[in-house]
């Protein structure tokens, strides 16, 4: 789940029980009986019947069974499309609540503490104590992305925050120390500049590959984020990936990112800001 909280198909899609979704009339009944073929029915069957009146032998009796037939058939359907209404709007209900209690699960197991951590290390004023916890931040943002992130993935979600370094003009991104978290190793790529990556990071974009055609990597998907204070300040960039093509999604996934992203250029920022007091580091 992503921290746009809305719910999506993506993750809670409506629900009715099994047992009524493999019964072969409810079926039909649910995808092709709408409410305007169920009144055409209870029509025919009032016209059948009234109509029977003015004829006689076999054709009132052929009438009489048609409009019966008519009558039965938009009472069962009737009948079952309120029960899946009703069904779903139970699925749909329980559903709402899980998200919220999603939500705070979001808020207060993840988001309160980086917070809480980020408000520490602001107010420090020692530059080494303010540094090792910046770092503790940094590690802190990465953990929460491999928890956040491709949160119903079965064999989890791989985080990795690298930083931009310039030295002689050129720029590459290396992994952070000890930023790395969730599934297998952590990635030992560096980026240089002609990486698609390295471009979109450079212009404070994010990157997101629902299906990644080369299948010699070790993802089939995999979403990153520029770290950057503002436009041109950027530190790195914060990724993510997962093994099955499919498995992150753009509307759940990037709003995550965002925030997360941003807390840790706020890591960033507290090494090289002036400490509170007026000294600096």
């Amino acid at each position: 789940m992503g921290l746009a909280g809305s719910g999506s198909a993506h993750r809670y899609p409506p629900r009715v029980s099994t047992k009524t979704e493999n019964n072969r009339l409810v079926r039909f009944v649910d995808n092709h009986v709408s409410e305007p073929i169920v009144a055409v029915l209870y029509g025919l069957s009032a016209i059948f019947v009234g109509v029977c009146g003015l004829v006689d032998g076999r054709a009132r009796i052929a009438l009489i069974v048609v409009g019966v037939v008519a009558l039965l058939l938009a009472i069962t359907s009737t009948f079952i499309r309120e029960r899946l209404r009703k069904r779903r709007e139970t699925a749909d209900a329980e559903d709402r609540a899980t998200l919220s209690r999603r939500r705070y699960q979001i808020l207060d197991k993840e988001l309160s503490p980086l917070l809480q951590l980020l408000a520490e290390t602001m107010a420090t004023s020692d530059p080494a104590t303010r540094k090792s916890l910046a770092g503790s931040l940094r590690h802190s943002v990465v953990s929460a992305a491999a928890s956040l992130v491709g949160e119903n993935v079965t064999e989890g979600t791989r985080a990795n925050l690298f930083r931009l370094h310039e030295e002689g003009g050129v720029r590459t991104m290396k992994l952070e120390p000890s930023c790395f978290s969730g599934r297998g190793d952590k990635s030992r790529r560096v980026f240089v500049d002609g990486d698609e990556t390295m471009h979109e990071t450079m212009r404070n974009q994010y990157r997101f590959v629902k299906s990644e055609a080369d299948t010699s990597l070790m993802y089939g998907t995999y979403l990153t984020y520029p770290v950057s204070s503002t436009d041109v300040r950027v530190h790195g960039v914060l990724t993510v990936d997962c093994l099955r093509p499919g498995d992150l999604s753009k509307e759940d996934d990037v709003p995550a990112m965002r925030v997360l992203a941003a807390i840790a250029a706020c890591a960033y920022e507290c090494e090289v800001d002036p400490i509170p007091g007026g000294a600096s580091d």
